[in-house]
């Protein structure tokens, strides 16, 4: 895949983007040279950089571009370092793939909505701060409505399973 065809958002390549994001994201971990970026979905000029330094630490030319060869040693080197000890196990707090919670719903996992959209909204000005209230509040919900539309998934302001995963994804890109 190219640069220039991933710098085009849809719900067919977002799923690239996402995956080269996440291997990008884990070998910045490993090699300091390449940036971290946002597991968003979005090729930005942030995902092009980290592309970039990455083929030139693998003595590729640095062309900005997913291709095939590109594509598998970014796959293989990440393999190798999610073979390490480095990245911490992680904590699924969703509890269910068909769970779904609306307004006014009280339940522990919100708590961890809430602290996920606390997280991001420090470098994300379209997200604000939320109080801890394990309730999906208005406020939560205001926050919920505008990841759902960035993010290009069905609107409402529900707490599903697309919705959580989306908000981890961006939750543990950012540093």
């Amino acid at each position: 895949m190219s640069g220039s065809d991933l710098s085009r958002p849809t719900t067919s390549n977002s799923q690239y983007i996402i995956q080269l994001q996440q291997y990008l994201r884990a070998l910045s971990y490993e090699y300091r040279e390449i940036p971290a970026v946002a597991v968003n979905g979005i090729f930005d000029v942030q995902t092009e950089a980290a592309l970039k330094m990455f083929q030139t630490l693998s003595g590729l030319e640095a062309t900005g571009t997913a291709d095939p060869f590109t594509w598998e040693l970014l796959r293989k080197q990440y393999l190798l370092v999610q073979d390490t000890d480095l990245m911490p196990y992680l904590f699924d707090a969703f509890p269910s793939s068909d769970s779904v919670f609306s307004a006014g719903d009280f339940h522990p996992s919100i708590y961890s909505v809430q602290h996920a959209f606390q997280t991001i909204s420090k470098n994300y000005d379209n997200f604000s701060e939320l109080e801890f209230t394990g309730i999906l509040d208005p406020a939560t919900e205001a926050n919920i409505r505008e990841l759902r539309t960035v993010s290009l998934l069905p609107e409402g302001t529900h707490i599903d399973r697309d919705l959580w995963n989306i908000l981890i994804l961006i939750h543990n890109s950012v540093r």
